[in-house]
């Protein structure tokens, strides 16, 4: 990129891209019938949900907008040109850009959306002063007006500059709206300047050029609106919304900072992503208790909102212990785009204390604390197309936790290393033998490079199947438990086990209800010293076996047998292979 010329008060202009990430729903139709019925004057018609984003390209004379231009993924909405036609968007003292923004519901069926401008991918520099870790949103100003009726075209700067307010620092802006009509519209303006006070603390030396890209993002879903002969309540299942997220932001959705992960589905754009954190307590889809209620009674206090909890905490007349939170999500999908990288996943819950380390934040009060409760309800969480770089940790130490239906899609897994300080690339983990952790499917995936592959505890219902599981420290798969547990459904078909450093499959105690499939796995080079490929601690009666068309390679053996292949010919029918 040239350096301008004429830039005031020799300062080289700072770059501003946008880049527009437009949701799928934008401009699609999803029809909730397929067509279109006659019956005598009766007409039955399908309903069609179709969400709009435009952008104002014309201008009237009295600065109403003539023309309205559909926004895509190649629109530039910041897009003025220095006079060398080749450099876009230089920033200066009292440069200022207006974007006029219509948001439609072009579809037959109410929808609610939401509406997002968010800063990513922000490049720091040293300045003309010699300060460093500089940052290009920290000099501008980010404004948006909303409105239900067309914004006029601002006359001067000055007018843009008073409906943008004058504080300094981009801010991500989002608009949630429950509800609009079909046939109906809304309107916002942007408007994103550089105030005319800022000096060389604005002025970048060196090479690194400071830019930072704006996202706009509108997903939509229908809304429980239209009424059938019944009430208004046969679309509540509607799909759920989408959210494109990247490693700056994707914690903050996790965290419930734009609204529900429940009915949510979170895509991933490509790059190396952070250890995240699932079910942390947040101002969404959460309880809030007081174990104490009010003064020493001792009799639980819950609330429906942070803000009714932290007033009520607030109160310096009562005594009040550690907090106590229920996390609920449901529905929630992780997609990654091909290029993504996650360094890990924790999903945790008990009583989360600090220790022997210092005190941790709690996350609705803010404060410093020993420790708090915290109990999830999470159910149909999927996670597809993501490389893990490091540990994947869902565990439960509370007798209330419920987790159940978890999927892992065409995922892969590395801890870097199969010592066993490295751990698991899967944990799946119930402290309790209650049967309230449950229904794990791992398809598709690869574990490389780890010290166990998936290990369970006291789990209900495990599926591993398609998988590769290349040179582990210990075994591939573990199902275990303190006492029988009983597993329901087990099924471990079609995989592939190269250098397993140890027993290929391990159980602990397996409980009677439990039904166990193991089939047409192929292994080479693994199992114990001993060559044993598979073992159980124990294996009660009542327990159902289909287990055949396995080859564990040349000399292998298994411990037990009644979890040897099923030889069915003529000469041998039904018996065990010993």
């Amino acid at each position: 990129m040239k350096k301008s010329k004429n830039t005031k008060r020799a300062l080289l202009a700072s770059v501003l891209s946008v880049m527009l990430c437009c949701a799928m729903l934008i401009g699609s139709t999803f029809a909730w019938f397929t067509d279109s019925v006659k019956s005598g004057k009766n007409k039955i018609v399908a309903g069609n949900l179709d969400v709009e984003l435009e952008y104002a390209t014309e201008f009237n004379e009295d600065g109403s907008v003539k023309t309205w231009t559909p926004v895509t993924a190649d629109t530039q909405l910041f897009s003025a040109l220095e006079a060398d036609g080749e450099t876009k968007n230089l920033w200066e003292p009292g440069h200022t850009e207006a974007v006029y923004l219509k948001i439609s519901n072009v579809g037959s069926l109410a929808l609610k959306y939401q509406f997002t401008v968010t800063g990513s991918n922000e490049t720091k520099f040293t300045n003309a002063i010699g300060e460093t870790n500089c940052k290009l949103s920290d000099y501008l100003v980010f404004g948006q007006i909303e409105s239900s009726e067309a914004i006029a075209k601002y006359a001067t700067r000055e007018d843009a500059w008073a409906a943008a307010g004058d504080t300094l620092g981009l801010s991500n802006f989002e608009k949630t709206n429950e509800l609009l009509e079909a046939g109906k519209s809304e309107y916002a303006a942007l408007v994103v300047y550089m105030p005319a006070t800022v000096g060389n603390e604005a002025n970048y030396r060196g090479d690194v050029i400071p830019s930072i890209d704006l996202g706009v993002n509108l997903v939509a879903t229908q809304s429980s609106y239209e009424s059938d002969s019944f009430d208004e309540n046969y679309d509540k299942d509607a799909p759920a919304l989408s959210y494109e997220v990247t490693p700056d932001n994707i914690q903050e959705y996790l965290n419930g900072e734009h609204g529900s992960m429940s009915n949510a589905k979170l895509i991933l754009a490509p790059g190396e992503y952070g250890p995240l954190v699932i079910g942390t307590p947040s101002k969404v889809d959460t309880v809030y208790t007081c174990t104490h209620g009010h003064g020493h009674e001792n009799t639980p206090v819950s609330f429906a909102t942070a803000e009714e909890y932290i007033a009520h905490k607030s109160n310096p007349n009562e005594y009040h212990n550690q907090s106590s939170y229920t996390c609920t999500i449901d529905n929630l999908t992780i997609v990654g785009q091909n290029g993504v990288s996650v360094a890990g996943m924790t999903v945790s819950s008990g009583h989360m204390h600090r220790g022997n380390g210092p005190q941790i934040t709690d996350p609705i009060l803010g404060k410093e604390c020993d420790g708090y409760y915290l109990t999830h309800k999470l159910s149909n969480i999927s996670f597809e197309n993501i490389a893990f770089t490091g540990k994947v940790d869902m565990n439960t130490s509370n007798l209330d936790t419920v987790i159940e239906d978890v999927t892992f899609d065409h995922c892969s897994f590395t801890t870097n290393g199969t010592e066993s300080s490295n751990g698991q690339g899967l944990r799946y983990y119930n402290e309790a033998n209650n049967g309230n952790v449950k229904n794990l499917t791992v398809k598709d995936c690869s574990f490389t490079n780890c010290y166990q592959g998936v290990y369970t505890s006291h789990i209900v219902g495990v599926s591993v199947t398609g998988c590769t599981f290349d040179t582990t420290g210990h075994n591939a798969i573990q199902l275990s438990g303190q006492s029988p547990v009983n597993h329901k459904a087990v099924v471990i078909e079609n995989n592939i086990f190269n250098n397993i450093g140890d027993r290929i499959i391990r159980f602990n105690d397996v409980g009677a209800d439990t039904q166990i499939t193991i089939k047409n796995n192929t292994a080479t080079n693994s199992g114990d010293s001993d060559g044993q490929v598979m073992k159980a601690t124990s294996l009660a009666d009542g327990i159902t076996y289909d287990i055949s068309n396995n080859n564990w390679g040349e000399g292998k053996t298994v411990a037990n047998d009644e979890l040897k292949d099923i030889v069915i010919d003529e000469g041998n029918f039904g018996d065990p292979e010993f």
